[in-house]
Order: C-alpha cells, then sequence, then structure tokens
C-alpha cells in the first residue's frame, strides 16, 4: 500500500452493528446549561429585549414624537420602534445589554442588521402610503439601565 491508498472494503461491513457510525445522543455534560436553564436565559433576554424597546418608544414620545409601530415585522426583518414627527419618520433599532462582557450594544449594530432596517424601513413607508416623508435610521442602545439614542445613527 502507498500513499493515499483507499481500502476497497467498507470500514464497518454491512453485517456488523452500527452503533458507532453516528452520534450517540446523550444528556449534557457536567457544566453545560440544561434545557430549562437555556429557556430561563432565552426569556430573560427577551424580558430585557421588551423593556429596552419600552423604554425607547417611551424617549420618543417624551421628545414630541408620536410611536406608530412597535415589533413591526416583514419577511427577513423587524423594526423594533416607528415613531413619526411630522412628515419624518424615524426607525429606531434597539439593542439592550445587561452589560459590556460581549461587546456594547452599538457594536451590536453590524453592516449586516443596518441593511435590514434600512430594508424594512423603506418596506414600511410604502405600506404606510403617504408621499413626502423623510425617514431616519436611530439606534437606541440600553445598558444596564442607561438609555442612549443615537439619532441618525446610518
Amino acid at each position: 500500500m502507498g500513499m493515499g491508498h483507499v481500502p476497497q472494503d467498507p470500514i464497518h461491513p454491512h453485517g456488523q452493528s452500527p452503533q458507532f457510525q453516528g452520534r450517540e445522543r446523550r444528556g449534557t455534560s457536567v457544566g453545560r446549561h440544561s434545557g430549562s436553564e437555556r429557556s430561563d436565559l432565552t426569556a430573560a433576554r427577551r424580558a430585557r429585549a421588551r423593556w429596552g424597546e419600552q423604554r425607547a418608544a417611551d424617549w420618543y414620545q417624551r421628545n414630541g414624537y408620536e410611536v406608530i409601530a412597535r415589533n413591526w415585522l416583514m419577511r427577513g426583518g423587524e423594526l423594533d420602534v416607528v415613531a413619526r414627527r411630522g412628515k419624518l419618520i424615524v426607525v429606531c433599532e434597539v439593542k439592550s445589554r445587561a452589560n459590556n462582557n460581549f461587546g456594547t450594544p452599538l457594536e451590536a449594530m453590524t453592516t449586516t442588521k443596518q441593511h435590514r432596517v434600512r430594508r424594512a424601513g423603506y418596506a414600511f413607508v410604502r405600506e404606510l402610503g403617504e408621499q413626502g416623508c423623510s425617514l431616519r435610521f436611530d439606534v437606541a442602545t440600553v445598558l444596564g439601565t442607561q438609555l442612549t439614542v443615537y439619532e441618525d445613527a446610518f
């Protein structure tokens, strides 16, 4: 046999048990999250996101905007908060984090996410059907309990 030789016989002959041919499924290993712990983390993250979106919507209302949509969905995108003041439509993406361990909330606003939010924002304005509206894209970050709104972020 030389280098690169491929045996003609199958690695596991047909008569043998296929016990080791697939991945064995076992319980979670020590140190990993169990299913209920993972769902608890997911629920906590969703609650933080909803709380952050409510804070951002409240900020827009305090600053003279009318919130016209929250969590508006379309295929391939979602708008967290949509507000208006006169002919200005503001689309706000909200990023909430408990801490900076995995980067700041603003760093989570990648170019891919910006593209999705832009596409959804233009679809929202088309569905609104009003002429002469201008569109602005903001990012609201919630770090712990601190809200920061970046107007005209992208």
